[in-house]
């Protein structure tokens, strides 16, 4: 049933196999569970007061990044669509001679206010977690600043309508 599934994901177009992925990232890391490694954490401290890195934290980290990509051409496909249909139905109003309605498009003033909430709060969330891991730094300034960006282009176009 796992296959089906797996295989039912398969994006083939790119060469990339799903199943192929996930399979060989379970296999790789059979054994390795409990001192398993990456270079984005480091390892678990071996017997010499060392990083021992698992062998296969490396297959782990890609494998991870790999469905990072996939969840990420996801989203673009699913939006893609969406503004196609949206223009398609823009497109039969105008050949009948009628005025599309207004909330076909929705303003970009209020996406610009929720993407800068959002991006504001992730910045804030990253520069909290940032005080317990030291690796991060000062990550969450670059969402954070992203979403000054757009609150203040959400307050100019607000200006400019008025």
């Amino acid at each position: 049933m796992l296959r089906t599934f797996l295989s039912s994901l398969d994006y083939g177009g790119f060469g990339l196999h799903i199943d192929d992925l996930v399979e060989g990232a379970a296999m790789a890391t059979r054994g390795c569970f409990t001192r398993i490694g990456s270079f984005w954490w480091g390892g678990a401290p071996g017997p010499s007061g060392s990083a021992e890195v698992c062998a296969s934290s490396v297959i782990v980290d890609v494998a991870f990044l790999a469905l990072l990509v996939i969840a990420v051409i996801a989203v673009v496909r699913i939006r893609q669509r969406g503004e196609e249909g949206r223009f398609e139905l823009a497109r039969r109003y105008l050949e009948k001679g009628m005025d599309p309605p207004h909330d076909l498009f929705p303003s970009s003033a209020q996406g610009d206010l929720r993407r800068g909430i959002v991006l504001v709060f992730a910045g804030l969330g990253l520069l909290g977690a940032s005080v317990g891991m030291p690796g991060l730094g000062p990550t969450g300034l670059i969402p954070g600043f992203i979403g000054l960006g757009y609150l203040a282009s959400f307050v100019a176009s607000r200006k400019r309508n008025s």
